[in-house]
């Protein structure tokens, strides 16, 4: 097996890798290898003080660019270059931006070619204009106009960027003291791509607050997250603001309260141990949004808040002595205790591993009921006279393990493209373990990584995530018995298992692989959907490439559903026109029909069959600009009809 590197890289199979930290050979088969570690790639054959060498440069560039830097694929000497193993955060442009302020103009060249230092920093946008402005840039040091650039590359034209990186910040004022530019770009398209469809986008307007360029951009995306609506025709950032927090929406989001655990709330105001953090507790969205106004991410954005308001996640942040934020995590419970399902720093920066692990130490301390709760109870048997309860995990057994069995091998095709996704083609049961513990980014970062590279087709993706192995064999159970055990549905349910006998029941080999590809065939169906509906550049690409008509029929409603689509988009036929252009053409209305059957998975993703149906008559169906760019929707019907009749 090849070693799996950051941003969906395969390393080739004659090099190997070697950690920084200890020295050790990287073991491709290894799942648990820690994600974005910094490695030399090189000879697999090379001589241990050719290895040794190769570190100890990568140690210098560490120590100069930080840990992002790593993965520039920095010449390290001897046919070595640094690297970072999968499941960094940001892209490669975070990197190499590290990379040249650490090797400044003379080291520039242990890069690789310019062309492509320049392409991973402005994309297709890397003219010769842009990049002989951006060596003008770089080779005067002026890091806030390099940023800024590429990270506004995303949604601004050559002569714009060429604009951005002539100017000079102002005197004694560092506009973009940190942050990688990767999330700024983020921030900078839920903004301002919404504004490309009113007035054409100029960069003297654009440009925030020049005190802090990524704080200004990631508080207006956060407003407009909250479901604020931008003024129309806005030509300056003051006005977008102003017209943002006026929006009632803001106001009525920021007072919601947070359905909290006493035993989290206990917690609130404790030091950490070894690191000495104090611990801060997010009761409301106005925290949030205080956090986020000094951190720059999106912890205030309307997914953390509906999760916490339903009180299915906790949301912490960690201050120093100071009282400065460090840290924002989000805890999920999981049986008696809690995990980690996100981390991060400042502007969505990776932490320090050590720092990482501390946090995580403290959070498997944390009971997620009170030492005094009655235990969880078990699946309630009428009790017969004169006899004692059947044991239900002993009558259940035998018929839920022979339906699993049958299910499973039905299931066989999809268990595997799942597993491809986790760069494992045998489908190995060890890997869906480790995808199942995997945080909701990390997946998507696999999920776009296998998508890019080709490993799997969206079409292919989409449907295995549909795989149901253990729902299946319990629905298919005699009725009488889904009556007396109306607990068995939980065992597919992606929570905690409210039962110890039911909980015994899936340890069984075949159970537990089935439970294990339902819950990550479901968290993958919702990665999916969030890329979708936040307009994810490689979502786009993939839906393109080959699109299925099962994943258009469920995601265009959802998407003609929602006020505030943060795209532009297009509809693709008439006002109150239900049967649809394309070959075959299709009715909306069909019981029987593609967009029918999908409504289901429509409906999970948010979309109402009322507000549908209105929006509808008003402008028609509605689908993302993006997806039509080659050959409108008759072009990508077609071609997913066309894939369905392959398959």
């Amino acid at each position: 097996m090849a070693v799996r590197l950051a941003w969906g890289v395969l390393a080739e199979r004659d090099l190997g890798a070697w950690f920084l930290d200890t020295g050790e050979p990287v073991d491709p088969r290894d799942h648990d290898a820690p994600e974005g570690a910094a490695v030399a790639l090189g000879p697999k054959n090379a001589a241990p003080e050719q290895v040794a060498a190769a570190r100890e440069s990568l140690r210098q560039l560490v120590e100069d660019g930080g840990l992002v830097a790593a993965g520039a694929g920095v010449d390290l000497g001897a046919g070595f270059v640094s690297a970072r193993l999968a499941g960094a955060g940001g892209d490669r442009r975070d990197a190499v931006l590290a990379a040249l302020r650490a090797l400044g103009t003379t080291g520039a060249s242990r890069l690789g070619e310019r062309t492509a230092t320049l392409v991973a920093l402005f994309g297709v946008t890397a003219t010769k204009p842009v990049g002989a402005a951006a060596e003008r840039a770089i080779a005067e040091e002026r890091w806030p106009a390099v940023t800024l650039a590429s990270a506004a590359a995303d949604i601004l034209g050559p002569e714009q960027l060429e604009h951005i990186l002539a100017s000079p910040a102002p005197d004694g004022v560092d506009p973009i003291p940190s942050g990688a530019p990767s999330a700024l770009a983020t921030n900078l398209r839920r903004v301002l791509e919404p504004q490309t469809d009113r007035v054409p986008v100029e960069a003297d307007h654009c440009v925030p607050r020049l005190d802090s360029i990524p704080l200004a951009v990631a508080g207006t995306a956060q407003l407009m997250a909250l479901g604020a609506t931008p003024p129309v025709r806005c030509r300056d950032w003051g006005r977008l603001c102003a017209g943002l927090l006026s929006s009632g929406s803001v106001m009525r989001a920021l007072v919601e309260e947070f359905e909290v655990p006493e035993v989290v709330l206990a917690h609130e105001g404790e030091v950490l141990p070894e690191i000495g953090l104090r611990v801060e507790v997010a009761r409301n969205a106005g925290r949030l949004a205080e956090w986020s106004a000094y951190m720059g991410n999106c912890i205030a954005g309307p997914w953390y808040q509906e999760e916490a308001v339903r009180g299915r996640s906790v949301l912490l942040a960690l201050r120093d002595e100071r009282d400065t934020i460090l840290v924002n995590v989000e805890l999920r419970a999981a049986g008696r205790g809690w995990f980690v399902n996100e981390i991060g720093g400042r502007f969505n920066g990776e932490l320090d591993p050590a720092l990482r692990k501390s946090v995580l130490r403290w959070v498997s301390t944390v009971r997620a009921l009170d030492e005094d709760d009655a235990e969880v109870p078990d699946i309630d048997v009428p009790v017969r006279v004169r006899r004692s309860a059947l044991d239900p995990v002993r009558e259940i057994r035998p018929a839920l393990c022979a339906s699993v069995r049958g299910t499973l091998k039905v299931a066989a095709p999809a268990r595997r493209t799942v597993a491809i996704v986790g760069v494992d083609a045998d489908g190995d049961p060890k890997t869906l373990t480790a995808l199942r513990r995997s945080s909701s980014d990390r997946l998507a970062r696999l999920c776009v990584e296998a998508l890019e590279s080709g490993r799997v087709t969206l079409a292919e993706l989409w449907s295995a995530t549909g795989a149901r192995p253990l729902a299946a064999a319990v629905a298919a159970q005699p009725e009488r018995t889904l009556t007396r055990y109306p607990r068995l549905h939980t065992l597919a349910a992606d929570a905690p298992i409210p039962s110890k006998r039911l909980r015994d029941l899936v340890k069984e080999p075949d159970l537990a692989t089935a439970r294990s590809m339902d819950v990550v065939a479901t968290r993958m169906r919702a990665v999916l959907g969030g890329l979708a509906l936040t307009g994810d550049p490689a979502f786009t690409r993939a839906v393109i490439r080959e699109p299925s008509i099962e994943m258009l029929c469920a995601l265009v409603p959802v998407v003609t559903c929602r006020p505030d689509n943060p795209f532009p988009t297009l509809a693709i036929a008439e006002p109150r026109a239900v049967i649809m252009p394309g070959f075959p053409a299709s009715d909306l209305s069909d019981p029987d029909g593609p967009w029918q059957r999908a409504w289901p998975v429509a409906a999970e993703f948010g979309a109402e069959t009322e507000r549908f149906w209105d929006q509808v008559a008003e402008t028609g169906v509605l689908v993302p600009a993006t997806w039509l760019a080659a050959g409108g929707w008759q072009g990508l019907w077609s071609k997913a009809a066309a894939h369905a009749k392959q398959s």
